[in-house]
C-alpha cells in the first residue's frame, strides 16, 4: 500500500463515525470525547514547553548603532551610495568647464602712519593701528576712489563694461557709479598682520585687465593721500586762523565787562560791618524780649495779693491799714463785750466793708501791673522782628556782593587764559604757515612695493580643488541620503537587529536572488523556489542554497524536546513570503520521510492549489462548516508524502469560520492524522483570522521580509499574540539580499 492510501485510511480512522457511513456532524463541547480532551491539554503543554524564547538585552525600539551596522548600511545602499558619489562630482565638473575664466592679479601696498604737531597738544592725523588699517581698508575699496580707476583706464572701452555706456560723448556720471559699483565688487584688499603691507587684488576674465586695474588702483590711493596730505598744513593754518579771530572777540568782549563792573573792596567791607552791627543789636533784643515774656508769663501765674507791685501800692497800704484798725477795734470789743452788743456789730459791718475795699485795691493794682507786662513784651517783640528783618536784608545784600567778586574772579582768570591761548596761537601760526609753503608730509606715507604683473593662468574655475570638494561633499551627502533612508524606512533588514531587540527566536533567513521566477522545481521536485534564469548550474547551485536555509530552519524547529506537530507560518503584513515558506518549510519536513499534510487557511485570498496546480473545490472551509473532512479533500502533490489541504469554496465570514469550536477539534484531528500539519493562514495585523489558529497550533512562526516589514508592524503583530495568549515561537527572516 502506498504512502497515500495509508494516510488517508489514517484520517478515516482518525475521524469518528456515526450512524453508518454518514459523515460527522458539527461536534460541541460537552460530548467531545475525554481522550480528545487529554491529547488537546497534552498538546498545549508539550507546544509551550517547545516554544523556544530567548531574554532581549535591549528593548524594543532602543536600537545601538555598532559598525557593522553602519557596514551593513554601506553594502545595503551601496548603488545610492556610489551613484551620489559620481553624480555629484560629475555635475561639478560640467559646471567647472563650462565657467567662464577669471584671472587674479595682486599687487603690494606698503602704507606708514606718521605724526605732525602743528600746535603743542594739537595733532593732525594718528590713530590707533587696527583702526588705521581698516580705515585704508575701507578706502581702498570706497566708490570715489574706483570712480577714478574706471575714468584713468576708460574701463567703458573694455569688454567686461562695454554695455555700460552706449554715446561717444563718454559715460555720464551714472554710468560711471555704476562702472565703480561693479568695479568694487572684482577687488579686494587685506592687511598683512604684523606688517605695513597691504595687499590689494582684482579678478577679471582679461588677465592684462586685473593687472591694470590693480596697479591703477593703488595708484590712484598715493595721489588721493597726496592730495590730501597737502592739503592737511593750509587747513591747520586755515584752522588757528579761525581761532585767534574767535580769542581775540573774547578776550575784548571780557575785558569790557570787567572794566564796566565796579565792586569796590570798601563797599563790601561797610556791608559787613553794618551786618555784625545788626547782628549784635538783634541779639540784645532777643534778650530783652525773652526776660518781657518771662516777667509776662510770671505774673500771669501770680495771685493779685502776692504780686510785689500790689504790696508796695499807697492805696493797698491805706486801705491793709484801715483793715487791720477796725479788726483791732472789734477783737478788744468781743473780748469784753458779747456778740450781741451792738456797738460790735457795728464795727463788724465796717470791719467787713474795709475788706472789701482791700481786696478791690489790690486787684486794681495787680491788674494794671500785668497790663503794664504784656505791653512792655510786645513792644520788644516788635522791636526784635523789626531788628531780624534788617539783618537778613543785610545778609542777602553782603552774598549779592561775594557772588559777584567772585564772578568778576573767574572772568578775569578766563580771560588770563584766553590771553595765553592766543598768544601761543599767534606763536604757531608763523610755522604752520612755513609747513604749508614747504608741503611736508602730514599723516600717511605709501609706495607701492610690488606692482601687479597679468597672471599666466586663471585662478578659477579650479578643476582640481572643485573636484576634489565635490568628491568629499557627494560622498557626504549620500551617506546622510543612505542615513535619512533607513532611518525614515524603519524596515527589519537584518539577523542581528532581530536578535537583539525581539526576544522571540530567530529560525534562520532566506536569501533573495534577483531575475527569479516563482514554481516549482519541475526537473527534482525539490523545493519552491524562485527558479533564476540563466545556465543550469546557476540554477542548481541557487536552489541548493535555498533549499539548504529551510533545512537549517527545519533543523532548528525540529530540536525541541517535544516535536512540533502543528505549524502555523503567518507574518505581520501582506507580500512578506509567508506561501512562499510554508511551501517549502512543508517540502523539507516531507524530504524527512514524514506525513505532512499542508493547509490553505488563507481563506480570503487562498493561492497554494495555484502553486502546486490542483482544483479548489473542497478545503479548510468545507470542514469547518460541515463539522467533517472528506477523503478526498486531502490532495496529493508532486513532492512524495506531501498533501495539501486547499482553502476550500464554501467561505461565509472567515473570521467567524477560524474562531469556532470546530477549529480546535479540526486541527486535533489533523494533528493525529499526519506526522506534520503546516498552515499558510493570512497575514496578522490586517485580518484577525491567524490569531484564532494560532491559539491551536503547537508553533507560530512568523515570516519577516527584510527591507519591507518594518519594526513597528512585527512589534505589533507579536504584542498581538502575546494579548491573546498565542506566543509565536521564531521568526524566519525572508528575502535577505545575497
Amino acid at each position: 500500500m502506498n504512502s497515500v492510501s495509508r494516510a488517508l485510511q489514517k484520517a478515516r480512522g482518525s475521524i469518528p463515525a456515526k450512524e453508518g457511513d454518514k459523515p460527522l456532524s458539527r461536534p460541541t463541547p460537552d460530548p467531545e470525547p475525554n481522550h480528545l480532551q487529554d491529547t488537546s491539554s497534552e498538546r498545549d503543554r508539550e507546544g509551550s514547553s517547545a516554544r523556544r524564547v530567548r531574554p532581549s538585552p535591549e528593548p524594543f525600539g532602543v536600537r545601538q548603532i555598532h559598525l557593522r551596522d553602519y557596514l551593513y548600511l554601506l553594502r545595503k545602499r551601496k548603488w545610492l551610495v556610489f551613484g551620489m558619489s559620481l553624480l555629484v562630482p560629475v555635475v561639478t565638473a560640467d559646471y567647472t568647464v563650462r565657467q567662464a575664466p577669471e584671472y587674479w592679479a595682486t599687487a603690494t601696498l606698503q602704507v606708514s602712519q606718521e605724526r605732525v604737531r602743528l600746535v603743542e597738544d594739537l595733532t593732525v592725523g594718528g590713530q590707533g593701528g587696527a583702526e588705521f588699517y581698516g580705515t585704508q581698508l575701507q578706502l581702498l575699496q570706497s566708490t570715489p576712489l574706483s570712480k577714478r580707476v574706471v575714468a584713468r583706464l576708460k574701463l567703458w572701452e573694455q569688454p567686461p563694461f562695454e554695455g555700460f555706456v552706449h554715446s561717444t560723448d563718454g559715460p555720464t556720471e551714472e554710468q560711471l557709479l555704476s562702472m565703480a559699483n561693479v568695479l568694487r565688487t572684482q577687488v579686494v584688499a587685506e592687511h598683512v598682520e604684523g606688517t605695513q603691507l597691504i595687499r590689494v587684488s582684482c579678478t577679471s576674465p582679461d588677465a592684462e585687465l586685473s593687472a591694470s586695474v590693480a596697479n591703477a588702483l593703488l595708484q590712484e590711493y598715493i595721489a588721493f593721500q597726496n592730495e590730501s596730505e597737502s592739503g592737511v598744513a593750509q587747513n591747520a593754518v586755515l584752522f588757528i586762523q579761525e581761532q585767534i579771530q574767535r580769542l581775540e572777540r573774547q578776550v575784548e568782549a571780557g575785558e569790557t565787562a570787567l572794566s564796566e563792573e565796579t565792586t569796590p573792596q570798601s563797599k563790601n567791607l561797610l556791608a559787613s560791618h553794618r551786618l555784625e552791627s545788626l547782628s549784635l543789636q538783634l541779639a540784645d533784643a532777643e534778650a530783652l524780649r525773652s526776660a518781657a515774656q518771662s516777667r509776662w508769663e510770671s505774673m500771669q501765674n501770680q495771685l493779685p495779693e502776692t504780686q510785689s507791685g500790689s504790696v508796695q501800692d499807697a492805696s493797698v497800704t491805706s486801705a491793709r491799714q484801715q483793715y487791720e484798725t477796725m479788726l483791732q477795734q472789734q477783737n478788744d470789743l468781743s473780748s469784753r463785750f458779747g456778740p450781741d452788743w451792738p456797738e460790735l456789730q457795728r464795727v463788724k459791718s465796717s470791719v467787713e466793708e474795709a475788706k472789701k475795699r482791700l481786696d478791690a485795691a489790690i486787684r486794681e493794682v495787680a491788674g494794671s501791673a500785668l497790663e503794664a507786662a504784656r505791653l512792655e513784651y510786645e513792644s520788644a517783640l516788635r522791636h526784635e522782628t523789626r531788628l531780624r528783618e534788617q539783618v537778613e536784608q543785610q545778609r542777602r545784600q553782603v552774598d549779592a556782593l561775594v557772588d559777584a567778586q567772585s564772578a568778576r574772579d573767574a572772568a578775569k582768570m578766563e580771560v588770563d587764559a584766553q590771553k595765553e591761548v592766543l598768544e601761543q596761537l599767534l606763536r604757531r601760526q608763523s610755522e604752520a604757515g612755513i609747513t604749508a609753503e614747504l608741503g611736508e608730509s602730514t599723516g600717511i606715507n605709501a609706495r607701492i612695493v610690488d606692482a601687479a604683473t597679468p597672471p599666466s593662468a586663471p585662478y578659477k574655475p579650479n578643476l582640481r580643488k572643485n573636484l576634489m570638494i565635490a568628491t568629499v561633499a557627494g560622498l557626504c551627502l549620500a551617506l546622510g541620503l543612505a542615513l535619512f533612508m533607513e532611518y525614515w524606512e524603519g524596515t527589519v533588514d537584518t539577523p542581528e537587529y532581530l536578535r537583539r531587540h525581539f526576544s522571540v527566536s530567530y529560525l534562520g533567513m532566506v536569501p533573495r536572488y534577483a531575475g527569479f521566477r516563482a514554481k516549482l522545481s519541475s526537473s527534482t521536485r525539490e523545493m519552491y523556489v524562485a527558479i533564476p534564469r540563466g545556465s543550469r548550474k546557476r540554477r542548481q547551485k541557487t536552489q541548493s542554497r535555498i533549499a539548504e536555509r529551510f533545512r537549517l530552519i527545519r533543523t532548528v524547529l525540529l530540536s525541541g524536546d517535544v516535536q512540533a506537530r502543528t505549524i502555523l507560518v503567518t507574518s505581520p503584513d501582506a507580500k512578506s513570503g509567508r506561501s512562499f515558506v510554508a511551501c517549502n518549510l512543508a517540502i523539507s519536513l516531507a524530504k524527512l520521510g514524514r506525513c505532512v499534510l499542508l493547509v490553505d487557511a488563507d481563506l480570503r485570498i487562498p493561492k497554494l492549489h495555484e502553486i502546486f496546480r490542483l482544483q479548489n473545490h473542497s478545503g479548510l472551509a468545507d470542514a469547518l462548516t460541515r463539522g467533517r473532512v472528506d477523503s478526498s479533500a486531502f490532495r496529493r502533490t508532486e513532492v512524495e508524502s506531501l498533501y495539501l489541504l486547499t482553502a476550500g469554496l464554501n467561505v461565509g465570514s472567515p473570521a467567524e469560520e477560524l474562531s469556532s469550536q470546530t477549529l480546535g477539534w479540526l486541527v486535533a484531528k489533523l494533528a493525529a492524522s499526519f506526522d506534520h500539519v503546516v498552515f499558510d493562514s493570512a497575514p496578522i495585523l490586517p485580518v484577525p483570522d491567524p490569531v484564532s489558529l494560532a491559539k491551536e497550533c503547537d508553533e507560530v512562526i512568523l515570516v519577516v521580509r527584510s527591507r519591507f516589514t518594518t519594526e513597528h508592524a512585527l512589534g505589533a503583530a507579536l504584542d498581538l499574540l502575546d494579548r491573546s495568549n498565542a506566543h509565536a515561537t521564531g521568526i524566519v527572516l525572508n528575502g535577505v539580499y545575497a
